[in-house]
């Protein structure tokens, strides 16, 4: 095993002399019969791939030029929705996170943490999100109580911007997308903040708004009430209706 993978490193490995070898972290090293081969050349190929792998889906959610102005205007008043929210209490329900902070949370790790366009722009717009998403990282120190949910009328004003921007304009997108599916489509084409938006269908989508329909269902009619009342006037309201609205 060791003999295999010394002449794996000396045939694909860089070279003594490399400049890889000699000064950079990224080495081809031997240890305990494991080896780590990078190159330059593997490292260029591998990140053409992921480029060309992760533009070349764009088209598959909507992105594209005609959208842009909307996906990027979209963006900015979420932050500043979440940054007045933030500035309230220290998660979207109060003092203890809930599921849709760990969802909010696992879509900004990758607009934050990752892609240096959507990270300046939330470090312009909203520094206190990017705090939220490195403090959400670990929250081993938390423990949380039932008393640290906000009445939900309390927070109802924080929590407005937010789900207005979600009806806005996803709430648009998620109907057309389950019209799309139930008719058989595998495209669909709807106005969502003025503009017109095209993207393939997506059966998962479909699902994600029938377990929300679902889970309203399963309320009591106290309960519901109360969910109703928060969502009137953001346009979330749409996604709480029976199946046969999409008719």
């Amino acid at each position: 095993m060791r003999r295999t993978v010394r002449h794996a490193a000396k045939t694909w490995g860089p070279p003594s002399d490399c400049w890889l070898t000699r000064s950079s972290p990224l080495r081809c090293s031997v240890l305990t019969g494991t080896v780590c081969i990078v190159s330059a050349l593997a490292h260029g190929q591998m990140k053409r791939g992921m480029h060309e792998r992760q533009v070349s889906r764009l088209h598959v959610v909507g992105s594209n030029p005609s959208t842009a102005a909307v996906i990027d205007a979209s963006y900015r008043r979420f932050l500043s929705a979440m940054d007045d929210l933030l500035a309230a209490q220290p998660h979207t329900l109060g003092r203890r996170p809930g599921a849709g902070d760990f969802a909010l949370h696992g879509q900004l790790t990758q607009l934050i943490g990752f892609d240096p366009t959507s990270r300046a722009i939330a470090h312009t717009v909203s520094p206190r999100t990017v705090a939220w998403v490195d403090k959400t990282e670990d929250l081993c120190g938390l423990d949380p109580t039932e008393d640290d949910w906000m009445n939900i009328e309390d927070s109802q004003d924080g929590l407005t911007a937010l789900l207005k921007e979600v009806g806005r304009v996803y709430v648009p997108a998620q109907l057309a997308n389950a019209r799309a599916l139930a008719a058989g489509e595998t495209s669909w084409e709807t106005e969502i903040d003025g503009g017109r938006w095209q993207q393939q269908t997506f059966p998962y989508q479909a699902k994600c708004l029938t377990w929300t329909r679902a889970q309203y269902e399963l309320l009591s009619e106290v309960d519901r009430r109360r969910v109703d009342n928060v969502m009137a006037g953001t346009g979330c309201e749409a996604m709480l209706l029976p199946d046969s609205s999409l008719a």
